[in-house]
């Protein structure tokens, strides 16, 4: 008997985590390279379930997504940074739902360049706490631990990860700052050890190492109150912001030093936080970075699944995902995906007298997206009571309240 299982380790293929398989009989464990398993087949082959998939659909979401979709910025990156970080767009093919992706675009050719001019790439980073995984004899968990796992990968033009370092594989100070040597070429000082604070990467051991592209960080659920995970980053928008970063100290900051010139003991880089902390306006589109005065909310339409093309109504249905399209919405304070009620955006029957999405009503609401312009969600209703039902001729009114500015906007619609 075969049974597959996920290992988040600091091996991992892609974005999503490495897979192990074990023999149950025998006990033997063994990595199984893309290995999938889904509806109790498993099979080696990155490719199988593909054809499940509807190719047009996949390309038509990715492309909208990727290069429709503006990429933002609040502020330039501050000068101690080489890189800028940006999280991803909502649609990545094979990304993790439960972990947000923050990464950043590396010049062509960086690690010829930098053993060519004996320099080394040094990333310093704040490590959230995690809690200890597995759980095993003598091991506690606070349950104040800010996030299950966090990871920084290395990858190629391609999109595959050629290296990626766990939470755990960093040497860090009591409040989890931690110094990162990336080295590719250039000889490396003898003092560049765990005891003297440093994390060291020889890339050049990684084959194809020369095609280094892109980093990531990767948070997979954080805590409660912990607002510094890429969670809390809008989709397809730089960390950056005229305060700070939005992930403060855990952004990893890069530079590129002469290897002979890093100190003797490595030192904690404290950066201006801004965490949880949004820019009252709109970011500018990329290029034109800055923070600009937002319109006041507006609401164009609001638009449930159903079935014809192009279709522009608000259909009777279960937890319906309804899109809403406008404008100065704003940022959502915590974060997407969400669910639950707020006092921020709210869905009111005004024929049978119900209300759902606000603080209070028993009937919630799952946000996928919140841009300045689009809202996604799934209004969960009925709920497990039965209450909030939508019928055919039902009039529904949504409200959206912009969260910096606290100006908001109405709409009312018909149910078909």
């Amino acid at each position: 008997m075969i049974r597959a299982y996920m290992n988040l380790s600091p091996s991992n293929y892609g974005a999503n985590p490495h897979v192990i398989v074990r023999d149950v009989a025998s006990g033997c464990a063994y990595p199984a390279d893309y290995v999938l398993n889904t509806l109790q087949i498993v099979t080696a082959k990155a490719s199988t379930g593909s054809p499940w998939l509807d190719q047009v659909q996949f390309e038509a979401h990715h492309r909208y997504e990727n290069d429709y979709l503006p990429k933002l910025c609040n502020a330039s990156r501050p000068s101690s940074n080489s890189l800028r970080w940006s999280r991803l767009p909502e649609y990545v093919p094979a990304t993790n739902p439960n972990a947000s992706y923050i990464v950043a675009a590396v010049p062509a050719g960086l690690p010829d360049t930098l053993a060519a001019a004996r320099e080394v790439m040094r990333i310093r980073i704040r490590i959230p706490t995690a809690p200890p995984t597995p759980c095993t004899s003598g091991c506690t968990r606070s349950g104040n631990e800010q996030a299950r796992y966090t990871s920084l990968s290395f990858s190629d033009p391609g999109g595959y990860t050629k290296v990626s370092l766990a939470d755990t594989a960093f040497t860090k100070d009591p409040n989890g700052y931690a110094t990162l040597i990336v080295g590719t070429g250039a000889a490396i000082p003898k003092w560049i050890t765990p005891a003297n604070g440093y994390t060291f990467l020889d890339l050049t051991a990684v084959e194809g190492y020369q095609q280094l592209s892109l980093l990531s960080l990767r948070h997979i659920i954080p805590g409660n109150g912990f607002t510094c995970a890429g969670q809390y980053v809008p989709y397809r928008t730089s960390v950056d912001t005229p305060v700070g970063s939005l992930l403060g100290d855990y952004t990893p900051v890069v530079d590129y030093p002469l290897a002979s010139s890093l100190p003797k003991k490595a030192s904690a880089l404290v950066g201006l936080s801004a965490c949880g902390v949004y820019p009252a306006g709109e970011a500018g589109l990329l290029g034109q970075c800055g923070v600009f005065p937002e319109p006041p909310p507006t609401i164009t339409s609001v638009v449930t699944q159903c079935t014809g093309p192009g279709c522009d109504q608000f259909v009777a249905q279960s937890n319906p995902p309804i899109t809403i399209l406008g404008g100065g919405f704003g940022t959502f304070p915590g974060g997407a995906p969400f669910t639950g009620t707020t006092s921020y955006i709210g869905l009111k029957d005004l024929t049978q007298n119900w209300r759902s999405g606000y603080d209070g009503t028993t009937c919630s609401f799952s946000i996928s997206e919140w841009d300045n312009t689009r809202i996604q969600l799934v209004a969960n209703v009925p709920n497990e009571s039965g209450q909030c039902q939508i019928r055919s001729g039902d009039t529904i009114k949504v409200v959206v309240e912009n969260p910096q500015t606290l100006l908001y906007a109405t709409y009312k619609t018909q149910v078909q």
